[in-house]
């Protein structure tokens, strides 16, 4: 701790001269800019509750080597991106650093080319309609800038992204593939789906004009927030797209009728990325005939003097018990909630479809139903994230969010970092941005009507 005071004192007293900023940018002082920096780092060290997924890394030692980039970056906006990177370090997808509004539309911008992953790979999902001759979506971007696209998301685009997996890395890495200065260029490399190669050069400017572009390929969520349609054999498909609104659960109940019906069941939770865990839990109740326990959590405990005990537990055996207080290494430990089942449940053959967006609370979910023997998962590990990030403002109008909760399996096992598993996995190749076939849905498919025949 002296060591980093040491280097705030040095830092602030060199007198580093803050460049100004664009327009009518807000230009930050010298103390703020080490503020904000700072607020990360001591949010972070108290409270962060990954730090053993991250074990090469000294949070300290980074602290020192991003103060003066914190100074001496050319804007506000630069300011920002270290911020990021800092926080990035922390491989957490609730730990985060949001740049204002304002400040990011004045200094990002992406050519009319929107990409998304595939199998390691940037596939270009939608175009302006007058460049799709050129580059038909469902081509490939082989590099950028002359750089080979990996080697340009390794180096420009990932260290910036905070993020608990390396599948989420590559999707989020591959959506800002192309993003940059406003009215600037990037060269692209380009294979298009009949194998042809060809160049272009394209100015980041869609943001500032009208874009007429092609269909977006590939499968969103819809609008509504609850999607229903019944398919073959009485199954039903149920697309539960948000726990973030209550009212789903009132227009799941006001077709429970309906529903309980079926045979068998498909919740989709592909684009649901969370809310609250009580709305998942709420549907999922309609599922269960036995109760079933919620994930394991923990927090990181601080007591001051406990933490000053510590600095003699070597000297005193009486205070040996108080050694762990000096790293931090002591956990508050939660209650683990229960579900119990709902008044109509049913117990027929369920198939839930997760992928890369199903997070945080649609996670939780899946947590829950873990033990149910009658659900099977389908599709792509999930986003890998959850927990209650703690948030706070950054100087400039900026904030930041530190992961101060850790959640596991009832009996420990981490998805945090890894991701909710599929038990039947469907990898998602280009193909899922070249035609219309939902190979999620037609696997969920054949696995219900297996599990239908069993029964």
């Amino acid at each position: 701790m002296k060591q980093i005071m040491a280097a705030l004192l040095i830092a602030l007293s060199i007198g580093v001269s803050v460049p100004a900023p664009a327009g009518d940018e807000v230009r930050l002082t010298e103390s703020e800019r080490i503020y904000g920096l700072s607020q990360i780092w001591k949010e972070a060290s108290y409270n962060f509750a990954f730090f053993d997924q991250v074990p090469d890394l000294d949070l300290d030692v980074e602290f020192r080597a991003h103060l003066p980039w914190v100074l001496d970056a050319i804007n506000t906006y630069e300011y920002y991106r270290v911020l990021q990177r800092f926080c990035a370090l922390l491989e957490d997808g609730h730990t985060n650093v949001y740049i204002p509004d304002d400040l990011r539309k004045r200094h990002e911008d992406q050519p009319a080319i929107q990409t998304r992953e595939a199998g390691g790979q940037a596939i270009v999902t939608r175009i302006e309609a007058s460049l799709a001759t050129v580059v038909p979506p469902g081509s490939v971007v082989m590099s950028v800038d002359g750089i080979e696209t990996g080697t340009y998301l390794r180096e420009r685009i990932f260290p910036y992204i905070c993020s608990s997996t390396e599948h989420i890395r590559w999707s989020n890495g591959v959506r800002q593939l192309l993003v940059g200065k406003p009215g600037s260029e990037v060269a692209l490399e380009i294979r298009r789906p009949d194998g042809s190669m060809t160049t272009l050069t394209a100015m980041r400017d869609a943001g500032s004009r009208d874009v007429t572009w092609t269909d977006y390929m590939g499968r969103r969520r819809g609008d509504a927030l609850l999607e229903i349609n019944w398919l073959d054999d009485q199954i039903v498909y149920v697309a539960l797209n948000s726990f973030g609104d209550q009212h789903i659960v009132d227009e799941f109940k006001a077709r429970w009728d309906e529903i309980k019906t079926a045979r068998g069941v498909i919740l989709d939770l592909r684009f649901n990325c969370g809310g609250s865990t009580d709305v998942g839990t709420a549907i999922l109740a309609h599922f269960t005939d036995t109760p079933l326990t919620g994930s394991a959590w923990r927090s990181r405990k601080h007591v001051a003097v406990y933490k000053a005990w510590s600095f003699f537990a070597d000297r005193y055996e009486s205070l040996a018990e108080y050694r762990s207080y000096a790293t931090g290494d002591v956990w508050e430990t939660g209650g683990q909630s229960t579900l119990e089942p709902g008044v109509e449940a049913i117990v027929v053959p369920v198939v839930v479809l997760i992928g890369r967006e199903t997070a945080s609370a649609a996670e939780d979910f899946l947590i829950y139903a873990d033990t149910l023997e009658h659900v099977i998962t389908v599709g792509e590990p999930t986003f890998g994230s959850t927990g209650q990030p703690l948030s706070f403002p950054l100087p400039g109008g900026g904030q930041c969010r530190i992961c101060t909760k850790r959640d596991t399996y009832p009996d420990g096992r981490d998805f945090v970092g890894v991701g909710v598993l599929p038990d039947v996995p469907v990898e998602r190749a280009a193909t899922y941005y070249l035609d219309d076939r939902d190979e999620e849905l037609v696997t969920a498919m054949q696995v219900i009507r297996g599990q239908i025949d069993r029964d």
